[in-house]
């Protein structure tokens, strides 16, 4: 195992569950692997509607997902996660190789809250670690934002 995963192996305090949507077979094995060397639970889809339906019965802690998938794209997918109550809060962290103009990209990315964009061909080294630290900032966030309303309770108290 490489440092790096050790450490994102280190940063998860129990056992997380990704989500990898990706029609592209080679693609979601070598996620799969990453993740899994590093003590993530791995659920699989291979389109943009197996993957929403995981989402909602299994709650993953974070759905890695290529952009273009066969019924639609991962814009569209994420929208349909972000609309539903139970799926509305997993991270969620585009995986693409796809040429896109930058603006446009980072348009519709803007778009989707609490998402990150990870460039094909992903770097193994960092990949597991890079997807631990967003959903570890993530989780801080929240955390603050909690904290800090509850201290805005206890003032008006």
């Amino acid at each position: 195992m490489t440092s790096e995963a050790q450490g994102a192996k280190l940063e998860l305090q129990e056992r997380k569950k990704a989500l990898v949507i990706d029609d592209n077979e080679d693609a979601l094995m070598l996620e799969k692997i990453l993740f899994e060397e590093v003590g993530f639970e791995v659920l699989e889809a291979k389109d943009a509607s197996s993957g929403i339906a995981i989402a909602r019965t299994d709650k993953p802690d974070v759905v890695v997902m290529d952009m273009r998938l066969p019924d639609m794209g991962g814009i569209e997918a994420a929208k349909i996660l972000r609309q539903d109550k139970e799926t509305g809060c997993i991270p969620i962290v585009f995986v693409t190789g796809s040429v896109m103009p930058g603006e446009i990209r980072d348009l519709e990315l803007a778009a989707i809250s609490n998402s990150a964009l990870i460039s094909k061909p992903i770097n193994t080294l960092t990949f597991a670690k890079d997807v631990t630290d967003f959903i570890n900032v993530k989780r801080m966030l929240d955390l603050t934002a909690k904290r800090a309303i509850i201290e805005r309770l206890r003032v008006r108290s």
